[in-house]
């Protein structure tokens, strides 16, 4: 009898043993699964991030390929300005004489000079702002002749002023607005028509003037609009 107490206390205590063995085996293997998810998770998170943008790039891409390309090519240029002398005389003088080159795209093409050499008129001639006189040579836009169709796609920036530098630019579209709109639109209509044009529109104007007074160091509002 007492050894087979016995033995029911050996088996007991290999079994309570047995069972503490497979209860700590689980905590430490719940532990490298929590370790391992902590250590895990900034890396796959950088590695979302990473692929995301790696994404957001390769849209730009396509974009950049879809995007049409415009290169330029000019050959003889010349450009000539017919001066009147007198009521029957004229005369003809050469301000641009036999010029070439080309503009790719991607690629900066600048234009050096002295004052009074033609740089802008040579511009402008590129640009189909130029009419009338005498144009000579040939301007090509991708291989084809200029047409107006590629005005759209032409930027021209003048050098001369035409902004007053103590006027801000509200100031200066509602002053062109009041001037040149028709009469039949209202003095409001106007100057909604003006704030329209830089595309900011009166709740702009509120958000400005809010951002001013909750600063603790406010800017000039007057500036912007």
């Amino acid at each position: 009898m007492f050894k087979h107490l016995k033995g029911m206390l050996t088996s007991s205590s290999s079994i309570n043993a047995c069972d503490s063995s497979i209860y700590l085996l689980g905590v430490v293997l719940l532990l490298f699964i929590c370790i391992f998810h902590v250590i895990s998770t900034p890396h796959q998170r950088s590695s979302t991030v990473s692929r995301l943008i790696q994404q957001q790039l390769e849209e730009h891409h396509q974009l950049k390929l879809c995007r049409p390309r415009t290169s330029m090519a000019f050959a003889e240029v010349g450009y000539s300005v017919v001066l009147k002398g007198g009521i029957t005389t004229a005369k003809e003088k050469g301000v641009l004489h036999g010029i070439r080159g080309s503009a790719r795209p991607g690629v900066l093409l600048a234009m050096m000079g002295p004052s009074g050499s033609g740089k802008t008129t040579l511009l402008s001639l590129l640009g189909g702002r130029l009419t009338g006189n005498i144009i000579q040579g040939s301007v090509t836009y991708n291989d084809e002749p200029y047409d107006k169709s590629f005005k759209c796609r032409i930027g021209f920036v003048t050098q001369d002023d035409v902004l007053f530098t103590h006027l801000t630019v509200k100031e200066t579209l509602t002053y062109a607005a009041l001037l040149r709109l028709p009469r039949t639109m209202t003095r409001q209509q106007k100057e909604e028509r003006a704030l329209s044009a830089i595309c900011w529109g009166w709740r702009s104007k509120k958000k400005i003037e809010y951002y001013n007074t909750s600063k603790k160091n406010p800017f000039d509002s007057r500036k912007l609009m």
